[in-house]
């Protein structure tokens, strides 16, 4: 998906913020009219067991501020509350098989589980999330998230949450889809070495993801 180039524009700024009417405008997208319409199309015509969605921005929402206020990165999809809720809930409705959102375009390693919104803890899951870091792009080394504890506590979305360069691998089979994260101590050595950092499976019709 292109959510970069058919989106309006970003609620506060595209700043931090906490979330508004603003954020749940019934006008705002990130795809567009005419992307959302093809992605509805295809993912009604899809006969795949796995149905696998590759976009820019988090569509996990994730709270960055302990205790009653919240910050949200109006840069992602938590600025367009509507058009998220719309599509989730259009995968539930259509009985899309095995939702999985594979995102880029981030510094970092994610791992969410997505409901209609993230804050409602009781919802049911309605599909699972692996977001990515950059394999060159700085900070360079692994690096422990700050406050993992807290963001962890704070987010019933968040199942893990990773720092440091490096990629992602997904091995796909009937019964199930496995992704292991993996990291590099520096990027700047080509002989760096490369370490496992996490591994999770999502189970063919059980959206929502398990360490492996």
């Amino acid at each position: 998906l292109d959510t970069r180039q058919h989106r309006s524009d970003q609620p506060h700024g595209g700043h931090w913020h906490g979330i508004t009417a603003e954020c749940a405008a019934p006008e705002a997208t990130m795809l567009g009219r005419e992307q959302a319409g093809w992605l509805a199309s295809r993912l009604i015509e899809s006969p795949a067991r796995w149905n696998v969605l590759a976009q820019q921005v988090m569509l996990g929402m994730v709270d960055r501020t302990a205790g009653e206020d919240s910050r949200y990165a109006m840069d992602q999809w938590p600025g367009y509350l509507t058009e998220r809720r719309r599509l989730l809930e259009f995968i539930a409705d259509r009985h899309v098989p095995n939702p999985v959102i594979l995102t880029g375009d981030i510094h970092s390693n994610w791992v969410n589980d997505l409901r209609a919104d993230d804050r409602e803890a009781a919802l049911p899951v309605l599909a699972t999330e692996f977001v990515g870091t950059g394999i060159s792009s700085p900070p360079n080394g692994l690096t422990d998230p700050a406050k993992l504890a807290e963001l962890l506590a704070e987010n019933p979305s968040l199942v893990w949450h990773g720092g440091g360069n490096g990629y992602a691998s997904c091995t796909v089979s009937r019964e199930r889809m496995d992704t292991t994260y993996f990291t590099v101590d520096d990027i700047s050595r080509a002989e760096s070495p490369i370490s496992i950092a996490a591994r999770f499976a999502v189970e063919s019709g059980r959206p929502g993801a398990r360490q492996a």
